[in-house]
Formats: C-alpha cells, structure tokens, sequence
C-alpha cells in the first residue's frame, strides 16, 4: 500500500496546521518510541517492513529480505487477530508532536470481503498524523472504529494514548502500519539514515529505548493458533470464531490450527497434539513447497469412540528453517492448549 496515498485527501483540509506545528529544530534524527503497547514476539509481531528497493516491481526489505511489498512504505505490527482487536491492543505516540489529522469513522473488515473499491482515497482507514516539528511526522493506520481519542491541533506526547490498534482501510489482518518520514522523504526506522544497499550490515535505527525484541529481525512468525472441534474454516478463524479455550468432550474432532507469517520454501512444519497425560494423541511434520506471506494450516483426529477424556490438551506448532552453513537452525516455536469437559 502507498502510505502517502492514504491521507492525501484527508489531509488537505489541515494542511495549514503543519505551519503550526511543534517548533523543533531541523535534526537529521527522529528518536521513536515503540508505537503499540504490547510484547513484541508474544502478543505482537513485526512482520512487514518498508520497502526500500526503488525500482518499480522490485521489493527488498532492509535486510534484503522478502518481508515487504513494492512500495511498502511503513512497519506493520500485526496482533492475534480479531478477538485481540476487540479486546483493545493500544496504539501510542511515538514521540512529541501536534496532531495534524485524524480519521474515525472506517469499518473494520478484511480488504478481501469488501474490496479495494469500498476503502478508494481512504486506504489508511480510521488513524492518525503526528507532526513532530524540523519535518518529521508519524503517521498512524488501520485503527479500530471509533477508538481515535486525539483531536486535529492537539499536542501529544511520547506513549501518550491515540486509539486502538484495528482492521480499517485497506488490511488483509489486524494490525498497525506506521509510517514516518521527513518531507517526501519516507523513512525505515529500522535503517534510519543508514544505506538501503547495506542489507542491515550498517544500521542508523530511528528507535530509541526499546526492547531488544523490536530491532530483531524475526519477520516469520507464529501468530494465531488454537483447537476446534472440527474441521475449522479459514473465514471463522478469521472472524475470531474458533479462539475458544474450552470444548465439549464430545466433540467430534480434535484439530489443532494456525496461522503463520513468512514462510519458506524448504521450512520445516511440525505439529502436534498431546493428550492430558502429556501421550502424542496426533502428529504431522512436513516439508514446505513454496514461500509463502502468510499461510493457514491445520491438522487433527476424529474422536476414536465418540467422545474425548476429559482433561487439558497442548497444541504444538514448531517451525525449522534452515539458517546455512555453519548456523544453528531457526526455530520458531508455539504453544496453545485447550480443556475438554
């Protein structure tokens, strides 16, 4: 998505605040804080970066990775989908500045359901544009409904609170896409002002006091997961249906799913099932055909006579990659348990 497509029209009208803005001198740095209140690598995940490849067609992400699109111009921070969403993940500033914009009002749904058409000029969805003075601004997307606390003119702080992180505009998940720049000028907060053909050798980062987690690049993730007591459809996992923590003991299947962001050709996917005294009741393992952004997968067993012993059940998922010569795997691990009663 353009980002700075998303508020072109919304913008114009208050365009004569950024005259206004914060006073600040011109520096070559914008020091961030991280913009969403949550753990990253446990109850959030980076998973898209800005795309600094400038060749039309080509997109390469600051590592000279994959975790991006063409012309992919922010960081998204996904959560686990929509029961988080309505939970309420909260969304932050990332440093001192004056609101020069906001939007409110965007549904929350999945671009796929409701088509480019429905979010045309308003790909941003519900969100919010924070001048930060010298040039910078932040600028914040795909907020929940109706969850934007901060007013045109007002001025922030660091941490203070906007809204909440949603599923308006033009977003295929729940997530948060952050944008900063400098005039035209688009930053990587995760590059800074270092050179985009360093593939993340030499790195200027715009981030300033946060967790180690956030400047790892672990753009592959385990994001979602959980039990149904059937064959579980995308569309329900999707909608937040299937997040349950309790089962009927009498439902007819056992089936562990998830939902996983980057994976490789050559990935090796593991899944299992682990019975109330800890006995393997299901196992997969498999080899992965194909890169893939983001993929759906599932694996369980019919209830052999009808019914389950009941007890609490684990959900094992663990993803190996071949990191190269020399290098220890990578692994990516997650953990889900359900009750049957």
């Amino acid at each position: 998505m353009t980002l700075k497509r998303h508020f072109v029209t919304f913008f114009l009208a208050v365009a004569g605040l950024a005259a206004e803005a914060v006073a600040a001198a011109a520096e070559d740095s914008l020091a961030l804080s991280f913009p969403v209140k949550c753990t990253v690598g446990e109850t959030c995940w980076i998973v898209q970066y800005p795309d600094v490849d400038p060749a039309p067609g080509h997109a390469r992400d600051f590592t000279c990775g994959n975790a991006t699109y063409d012309g992919h111009k922010g960081t998204d921070i996904a959560i686990a989908g929509v029961r988080e969403m309505r939970k309420g993940v909260p969304v932050v500033a990332a440093a001192d500045g004056k609101v020069v914009g906001t939007r409110n009002g965007e549904r929350d749904e999945y671009l796929k359901r409701v088509g480019k058409d429905a979010v045309r000029d308003k790909e941003c969805g519900n969100g919010v544009r924070i001048d930060h003075g010298g040039g910078w601004y932040s600028q914040y997307c795909h907020m929940r409904q109706g969850s934007v606390g901060v007013a045109t003119g007002q001025t922030v702080r660091r941490g203070d609170a906007l809204g909440l992180v949603g599923l308006s505009g033009q977003a295929d998940f729940v997530h948060l896409h952050i944008q900063v720049g400098r005039g035209d000028k688009v930053y990587d907060p995760f590059l800074g002002n270092a050179v985009a053909n360093d593939c993340g050798g030499t790195l200027k980062p715009l981030w300033r006091d946060v967790p180690k987690a956030v400047l790892d690049y672990r753009p592959t993730a385990i994001y979602h997961a959980g039990f149904a007591g059937l064959q579980p459809k995308e569309d329900a996992v999707l909608d937040g249906l299937l997040d349950d923590e309790v089962l009927p003991v009498r439902s007819p299947a056992l089936v562990l799913w998830a939902e996983v962001f980057h994976v490789k050709r050559g990935d090796r996917l593991a899944l299992a099932i682990l019975g109330p005294k800890g006995e393997t009741i299901f196992s997969t393992d498999k080899v992965l055909p194909a890169d893939k952004a983001r993929m759906f997968l599932y694996g369980g067993k019919k209830a052999s006579r009808g019914s389950w012993p009941a007890g609490v059940y684990a959900g094992e998922i663990v993803l190996t990659r071949d990191a190269g010569v020399g290098r220890a795997p990578e692994r990516h691990t997650a953990r889900h348990t359900v009750t049957l009663k």
